[in-house]
């Protein structure tokens, strides 16, 4: 729900004229080297409260270019699907969660045999899916595997989305 009223506000205000791209070029440009760092700090708390990471993946393909842009949107969106992971990790109960969907279910039930399988299957279909780390952080998976499979999984889903951006622009 917020995410969708954040991103509403973005649409109305870009729109209507409220908002330009010099406009955030020019903010950016006054930032100077503080502009990654917060783009960075928004991105992590962003994806903490449920916001939609995409948005901050376009977003840094539009703020920043398409080379410091990707390593940033894919870097700290690494870095920000790690602290729910870690905050989930640390407030485990040993309860499991398990979705209702059967096909996300079959996928979190492959954690035992195949896990980072799951987790490169969950990331492709889920993104920046907080919940989902907050949900695999409740289950036996190891950190490593967790790691390893949103690196796999995350940098084609950024290059496309850069990719596509960059076609649009």
């Amino acid at each position: 729900m917020l995410g969708s009223a954040f991103v509403a506000t973005a649409v109305i205000l870009f729109r209507r004229g409220g908002l330009t791209s010099k406009e955030v070029a020019a903010w950016l440009d006054a930032m100077g080297p503080w502009a990654p760092v917060l783009f960075s700090v928004a991105f992590v708390v962003g994806l903490l409260i449920g916001l939609p990471g995409m948005v901050f993946i376009i977003g840094a393909r539009l703020a920043f270019g398409p080379y410091l842009g990707f390593g940033l949107a894919y870097g700290v969106g690494l870095l920000g699907l790690m602290a729910p992971f870690a905050i989930g990790r640390g407030l485990r109960s040993g309860s499991h969660w398990a979705p209702k969907n059967k096909w996300l279910a079959k996928l979190v039930l492959m954690i035992e045999h195949r896990p980072l399988t799951a987790v490169v299957l969950l990331r492709l279909v889920l993104w920046f899916n907080s919940p989902v780390a907050y949900a695999l952080a409740a289950s036996q998976l190891r950190w490593r595997d967790y790691v390893l499979g949103c690196v796999i999984a995350l940098f084609p889903v950024v290059l496309i989305a850069f990719v596509a951006t960059g076609y649009f622009l």
